[in-house]
């Protein structure tokens, strides 16, 4: 039987999460020994994590947007404006006290998988919120799920219409996957 979940000070980060998701993530966490997060930015999703979890997670984040960044300017303007160190800090500010257990991969999402290859890690949670075009969310799927963990947990965010290449890539991508209830979140069966 899984704990009580808290989400109440994740909800307060700024970012792109609806609560039923943070629930979804914080239930999903509790059992996990090993989590890794592509695309946390200011740390809404890790919050709901990490508040719900003992193990180590890694974040991987450049935290400059995503390399098309033009197309997302709006959504984007205090990394354009200020940098990523900037975003950065913030992330760090709102994970304060999980920061002993939390790995931070400043770095885009290729560039961290052949560093985690590398080390030959694995990771029985994956969720990935990076960029959403559907060549990247395509390309992080095939990497990242060659670092789960048997019977692991791949999932990810904004399968929803307003993000056609994610629902592309996880449908083109996974033979089997669930929408979470009341959510946009996708995961592999």
């Amino acid at each position: 039987m899984k704990n009580m979940v808290n989400i109440a000070i994740a909800q307060q980060i700024p970012g792109w999460m609806l609560g039923s998701e943070l629930l979804w993530l914080a239930e999903a966490a509790q059992d996990k020994t090993n989590i890794l997060e592509v695309g946390p930015w200011k740390g809404k999703s890790t919050r709901a994590i990490a508040d719900n979890s003992n193990c180590p997670i890694t974040v991987v984040d450049s935290w400059a947007g995503p390399l098309d960044i033009e197309n997302y300017a709006h959504d984007f303007d205090e990394a354009v404006n200020f940098g990523s160190d900037y975003i950065l800090n913030q992330f760090k500010a709102n994970l304060a006290e999980h920061l002993p257990r939390i790995r931070i991969l400043k770095m885009y999402a290729k560039e961290a998988y052949e560093l985690l290859l590398t080390e030959q890690q694995k990771f029985d949670m994956i969720f990935i919120d990076a960029t959403h075009t559907f060549a990247a969310v395509k390309e992080d799927i095939e990497h990242f799920r060659q670092l789960l963990s048997e019977g692991g947990l791949l999932c990810g965010h904004d399968y929803s219409e307003y993000w056609p290449g994610v629902i592309q890539a996880v449908q083109e991508t996974l033979p089997k996957y669930a929408v979470a209830v009341d959510t946009s979140i996708w995961y592999m069966i």
